[in-house]
Formats: structure tokens, sequence, C-alpha cells
């Protein structure tokens, strides 16, 4: 009989593959491995502060003053900011790769 701890990760190996299986319809089979990794880290990391904001706000409601001693990260602006900087300077370099410099400034400043 298994423990309760290789359930889990046999579980969490599971759903982790389905994501994975689920981003490479959405980007294509034929990207680069370290672009669905980027993608499914930050998805990962955007669910778990999330998931974790929510448990200290019901901690909270037991607790009072909990929230002084620690917080979820995705209360302050900087994690936000920082995640969205990451998002965009991924899908540029994708786009500088996959257009080429010269159509890549075009796209963007198309005065020329």
């Amino acid at each position: 009989m298994k423990h309760f701890g290789e359930k889990f990760i046999v579980l969490f190996e599971l759903g982790v593959e389905k994501i994975y299986e689920f981003f490479e319809e959405i980007i294509g089979k034929d990207q680069k491995f370290w672009v669905k990794s980027t993608v499914i880290g930050i998805f990962f990391v955007i669910l778990f502060s999330n998931l974790a904001g929510s448990i200290f706000d019901f901690i909270n409601t037991m607790f009072p003053g909990f929230d002084q001693k620690i917080v979820a990260p995705t209360s302050g602006l900087n994690f936000n900011i920082s995640m969205a900087l990451v998002s965009v300077c991924l899908i540029l370099i994708l786009q500088i790769q996959k257009l080429g410099f010269g159509k890549f400034i075009y796209s963007y400043l198309p005065v020329w």
C-alpha cells in the first residue's frame, strides 16, 4: 500500500503532465522546451501565490493580526509587476527570434 506522500507525488506529476499538454497545445509542439517550461513555471508561481493568499486570508479570520506577520506574495504590487515584466520580455524575445530584428522593429515602429 502506498503512503500518502507517494500518492500525492503521483497525483502532482499527473497534474503537471496535463498542464504541460494543455500549454503545449496553446504554444505549439514545435516551440522550444525552455519556453514551455518558463510558461508553466510562471503559471505555477502565480497559482500557488494566489492559493497562499486565500489560505492566509482564511487564517486571518480565525486569528486577527496574522496578516501583520506573514502576507501573500500577490498582495504587493512588486510581485505583480515583476511577473508582468518577465512575461512581456519572454514574448518580445520570442518575437525577435521568429521575425528577426528588422521586422520586429518595423512592427512596433512603422516609420520607415
